[in-house]
Parts: structure tokens; sequence; C-alpha cells
């Protein structure tokens, strides 16, 4: 079971700055690469009786280090990040300033979502710019 539960994305909103200003990245990784991060998470939180936070004030600072372990993932090889969703606001904001292209889809977003999907491989340059680590680790 627990093989089946390492297949597929995981998706995860990630902090980004563009003028000192917090925006949401939704990203998609192999849920494979989600799982080294995981394990990380169990030393620094859990002991080796039990690996897992229990301690609930301990969980809003697990919650932003896995955030930043996946931003660390994603840095160490962008190739980890499958695909990247902003507002539609934020996305043009990235293509004047970082020339960062709207991925080419077969389908257009609703407006409802007010999201776009973005061409990684423009992305890929810029992303350390972008990130914002949340811990203090």
């Amino acid at each position: 079971m627990s093989y089946y539960l390492s297949l597929g994305h995981y998706e995860a909103f990630l902090p980004i700055q563009i003028d000192n200003k917090t925006h949401y990245m939704r990203v998609w990784i192999e849920t494979s690469e989600l799982v080294k991060a995981l394990k990380k998470l169990d030393i620094v939180f859990g002991s080796p009786e039990e690996p897992y936070c229990k301690d609930l004030y301990q969980i809003p600072m697990a919650i932003e280090r896995l955030s930043d372990l996946i931003i660390e993932l994603i840095l160490e090889d962008p190739e980890r990040l499958k695909r990247a969703t902003v507002e539609k606001n934020v996305a043009d904001e990235l293509s004047v300033r970082y020339g960062v292209k709207e991925a080419q889809l077969p389908f257009k977003y609703p407006e409802t979502l007010n999201q776009v999907e973005l061409d990684v491989r423009t992305l890929f340059p810029v992303l350390d710019k972008l990130f914002v680590k949340l811990s203090l680790n």
C-alpha cells in the first residue's frame, strides 16, 4: 500500500515574492520526491521511537519546514518541478519582469479560477529569485 502512496504528483502552495509582496505559486512535484522531504521532517520533529510530529505546537513549524524542504528540492534540481500555476496578475508580472511564459495547453482555465499555468522551462532560471523560505532552519 505505501508504494502506491508514493506515486503520482504532490501539490503544494509555495510562497514567492515580487516587489516585497508575497504571492503563492501552486506547484506539482513527484510524490516520491516528497517522501525524501517527509523523512527529513521525521528526523527534526519526531523521535526514534515515533518519527512523527505529535506536538501540536510544533505543527505550524513543521508545515513551514516542509514548504522550505520542497523549495530546496526544486532549487537543487528544477526538473523536479512538473507544473506551476499562479494568479493572472502574478503571471503578467512574471512575464514582464522575467520573461516567464504561459504554458501552451490544449485548454484554458475558467476565468473564475484566476489561474495561469506557467511554462516551467521559462520559470527555472528565476526560481531562486522568487521563492521565500518560511522557517528559521
